[in-house]
């Protein structure tokens, strides 16, 4: 396979799919291996097996923390956190409750980035995943600045998993059309990248994740300014030209 190495580079090779078996991740350890993917993100019961196949290669362990929901206590979140470390992760995605962001519980959700930002500084970077497609705008910006003034690393756009469009806008109770201006149910856009960017500045990482399936449109959501790519279709979307 023809594929493009700069763009495998900012991947976070992604299989959370619960009925993936150990031999599905050890292929997805072969996969982000030869590919050179920035990471390959796994279930926390996958950790130490990934952990154990990546050890010797330059590809980070990442995995989830209250995944997909982010409604755990934030002592839970700790704790998983603290076994994920335990267990060789490099990376920390986590879910914000993003039912305390939208009820104005923002004491809350800052003790729980807080908490397991200082648990992940020095031993792996944090991602906070806010979900975009339940906020509107002003609460995406609003959402990421919390996340960095907390200490997270990396501001990422989605699980993948939600359903429903924006809250309280267009197609809230059912999914956007896909013209890049509004939000797609679960997905990434340039749109909510655009706006995550401009709310962290230029240093902070930004993640787009959710419904990432071609090339054309990782590369737009690079060009609108994230710097990490979460994908399940990453063999799809570095290929540069099919065999045959």
């Amino acid at each position: 396979m023809t594929w493009d190495k700069e763009l495998a580079a900012v991947i976070d090779h992604t299989i959370l799919d619960p009925s993936r078996a150990h031999s599905d991740i050890e292929q997805g350890c072969e996969d982000a291996r030869t590919y050179a993917f920035a990471a390959f993100v796994v279930q926390p019961y996958y950790v130490p097996l990934a952990a154990e196949k990546l050890r010797d290669s330059d590809v980070r362990v990442c995995s989830v923390v209250s995944f997909p929901f982010g409604a755990n206590a934030p002592e839970v979140k700790v704790r998983e956190t603290q076994q994920l470390l335990q267990d060789g992760a490099e990376e920390v995605d986590m879910v914000m409750n993003v039912s305390a962001f939208l009820s104005g519980d923002l004491t809350r959700v800052r003790r729980e980035v807080g908490d397991v930002a200082a648990l992940c500084r020095g031993r792996a970077a944090l991602k906070l995943i806010i979900e975009t497609a339940f906020l509107d705008d002003g609460q995406i910006a609003q959402a990421a600045s919390l996340g960095v003034e907390e200490g997270a690393d990396f501001i990422k756009t989605s699980t993948g998993y939600a359903r429903g469009g924006r809250r309280g806008g267009p197609g809230a109770s059912g999914p956007l059309a896909g013209d890049g201006t509004g939000y797609a149910a679960g997905g990434a856009t340039p749109r909510a990248v655009r706006i995550i960017r401009s709310a962290v500045g230029s240093h902070i990482g930004v993640k787009a994740s959710g419904g990432i399936r071609t090339r054309a449109f990782a590369l737009s959501l690079l060009e609108a300014g994230a710097t990490r790519l979460g994908c399940s279709a990453s063999l799809d979307v570095i290929e540069t030209k099919k065999e045959g």
